[in-house]
């Protein structure tokens, strides 16, 4: 579970502390009585219009209430905070391209594959793969390792007649080789056109 989530559900506890103690507040207001005022007279006889059971006792649960309900709010700040930062993290992840100059060429492509289904061709110059683009590509492997730890929908962008062009291919075990099922090769300067 996130820390929304986690937040959410901590939110409706305390909603739910909050309705306690409202119902609480209402047998004193019902005796004509506060969290402070006397249940006694002058002579410490117990006021005959108060139930001062009740009320000793609804004194009790919103103090017990209000107690729980500090730190119900204290782990709700504490959940937001990591939401927060769980966004913020989320966002810093996105990559954000600087150029469209590309760093792999797509070689081939095999019919009915993942990668013809997500709409790569052959002579596709690739320009973002996952995480990676020609600013942080270093080798091949850290395509092949973007490829097998990517879960779901890997975004493509593609060089394609000089237009960019986003793909979204979903990498999985098909009845051909690997789980793309097409050929890349690094890009050399003479690639590109």
């Amino acid at each position: 579970m996130g820390a929304k989530e986690e937040a959410k559900q901590l939110i409706e506890k305390r909603d739910q502390l909050d309705a306690e103690i409202e119902n609480n507040f209402e047998i004193l207001k019902k005796n004509g009585s506060t969290m402070d005022s006397p249940l006694v007279d002058q002579e410490g006889f117990p006021f005959s219009h108060i139930d001062v059971y009740s009320v000793r006792q609804a004194r009790h649960k919103i103090i017990c209430l209000r107690n729980d309900r500090k730190a119900l709010t204290e782990a709700i700040e504490k959940a937001i905070e990591q939401s927060h930062a769980e966004v913020r993290q989320q966002e810093s992840e996105l990559v954000h391209r600087t150029s469209n100059k590309p760093f792999i060429k797509v070689t081939t492509v095999i019919p009915n594959s993942p990668a013809a289904e997500g709409g790569l061709r052959a002579d596709d110059l690739i320009i973002q793969y996952g995480d990676l683009h020609a600013g942080n590509f270093k080798e091949m492997k850290e395509v092949s390792n973007t490829t097998a730890n990517f879960e779901g929908k890997l975004r493509v962008t593609v060089l394609r007649f000089g237009r960019a062009v986003r793909l979204e291919i979903f990498p999985k075990r098909w009845s051909g080789n690997g789980i793309l099922g097409c050929g890349i090769v690094p890009i050399t300067t003479s690639d590109v056109i």
